[in-house]
Order: C-alpha cells, then sequence, then structure tokens
C-alpha cells in the first residue's frame, strides 16, 4: 500500500460471511461421506446444493468501503469505485429487518445514468461528513418519512 494512499473505513459489517467458514466444511464432508457410502438420495442432494448456493452467495456478499474522495463496492475479489460526488441521495428505507432499517444510496455511474444501491449498517456520521464534503447538494434523508 502506497502511502500516499488513504485507509478505506467500512460502511457495510461482514458479520455475515463467517458462516461460510462453518457451512463450507460440513457440504465437503457431507458430500464426500456420500460418495463413500454410495448413497446418493434425492434429498441429500438437494440440501447440499442448497448448502452449496448459501455458501456460494456469503462468498460474494456484497462490502462497501469509502475513502475522502470514493465508495468502493467489493464482491468477492472484484472491486468496483465511484466517487462520491456521483452521489445523489441517501434515505433511510420504511422497511424494517430485524429491528433495523436499509439504507438506499442513489448514484449515477459513468454513463450518467442512475442506480439505486442497498444496505445495512450503523457505521454511517463518518460516512454522511464525507459524501456532504464532496458533495454539498446530495440530499440525506435520516428518517424514513420526512427529509429533514
Amino acid at each position: 500500500m502506497d502511502k500516499s494512499e488513504e485507509k478505506k473505513k467500512m460502511i457495510t459489517s461482514s458479520s455475515i460471511r463467517w458462516w461460510r467458514f462453518i457451512i463450507a466444511p460440513v457440504v465437503l464432508i457431507a458430500t464426500m461421506s456420500m460418495i463413500q457410502e454410495g448413497t446418493f438420495s434425492s434429498l441429500k442432494i438437494l440440501i447440499l446444493l442448497t448448502l452449496s448456493g448459501i455458501v456460494y452467495l456469503l462468498w460474494k456478499h456484497r462490502r462497501l468501503k469509502f475513502d475522502s474522495k470514493n465508495l468502493y463496492i467489493k464482491r468477492g475479489k472484484e472491486e468496483t469505485n465511484f466517487p462520491l460526488t456521483n452521489i445523489i441521495s441517501i434515505k433511510r428505507s420504511r422497511t424494517k429487518v430485524n429491528g433495523g432499517r436499509y439504507w438506499i444510496l442513489i448514484y449515477s455511474d459513468e454513463i450518467k445514468q442512475e442506480r439505486s444501491l442497498r444496505f445495512n449498517s450503523h457505521f454511517n456520521k463518518d460516512f454522511f461528513n464525507a459524501v456532504r464534503n464532496n458533495n454539498p447538494k446530495v440530499v440525506i434523508w435520516e428518517h424514513p418519512f420526512f427529509n429533514h
């Protein structure tokens, strides 16, 4: 890492991703035992395919980071970024999941097309300040029904 490169801060926590390290060995051991015993029932195969899909989704789970100039979207090993000046609005969602609300971020991409991004986070103060510093026109709705 270059000394002039700024450290990226996390917006979304990756707390759900650690489950892949528990589920993946279970899938591997169950598959090996099925091959060794020669028992291939449709229920076992369905369960293994479902667990394999969950491992894949957890491996590709999206993580958001930011620095003073850019927002980084990371899925697996691939990372895309766009400037904080491209953010149009950040709004708290109306729906609740486990007592918390999602955030809806609307930004324009490199071809000036509006895109939206949903994320769940409790680490927003530094991110909101960085966005306001780069884009004073941004609309940040802290309440799901009223613009403050």
